[in-house]
């Protein structure tokens, strides 16, 4: 089953952005050869997994200096 990529079944509140911001990112979106949500949802997923990842090991590194 870790193989198989979970459903998105979610969906998030629409979000208001300049301009700049939504031209830089279908630009980066078509550089990477993915549609804007596709892109948006890449981007979302690795800086919150990201941020978990980090949370994890401070985590980790903290039960281990108290231990």
């Amino acid at each position: 089953m870790a193989n198989h990529p979970e459903k998105c079944t979610r969906q998030l509140p629409p979000v208001r952005v300049s301009e700049t911001l939504e031209v830089a990112l279908h630009r980066l979106a078509a550089v990477n050869e993915r549609s804007l949500s596709e892109y948006i949802k890449l981007v979302l997923t690795r800086h919150a997994f990201g941020h978990a990842a980090m949370l994890e090991h401070c985590a980790q590194d903290s039960q281990r200096d108290g231990a």
